[in-house]
């Protein structure tokens, strides 16, 4: 997916004093040969457990839930939800590139101030 960009980027920061962070969701093999080709000494960090086998597990820190509603609801609804939790940190994943640059111009519309990677 963000192959491509990730690639320029490292290629066109090459500070030797640069600090990179990946973040995923999912951490597929792809992103970490990435990783490992353009970090040194890469350390991973992994929220929640899939110890003995089971599925993945959230740390218990971390609160979960499901809304369940229309496609054209969501930015609405992630809007109220954020509102009414003016304190809290949240992560909102997406399918694509535009999807996260629609859902960020849709909340700056908003009170929210979100950040897009």
């Amino acid at each position: 997916g963000f192959e491509p960009q990730i690639r320029r980027l490292a290629t066109e920061a090459s500070l030797p004093s640069r600090q990179t962070a990946m973040f995923s969701a999912t951490f597929p093999e792809s992103m970490q040969r990435l990783a490992d080709e353009f970090m040194r000494a890469p350390v991973q960090v992994r929220i929640g457990s899939n110890s003995g086998g089971g599925p993945p597990r959230a740390g218990a820190t971390v609160e979960q839930g499901v809304v369940f509603c229309e496609e054209r609801e969501k930015p609405r609804i992630l809007a109220s939800l954020l509102r009414n939790r003016p304190r809290s940190r949240c992560i909102v994943f997406v399918a694509t590139k535009r999807a996260c640059h629609e859902l960020a111009r849709s909340l700056r519309g908003g009170k929210a101030g979100p950040g897009r990677v």
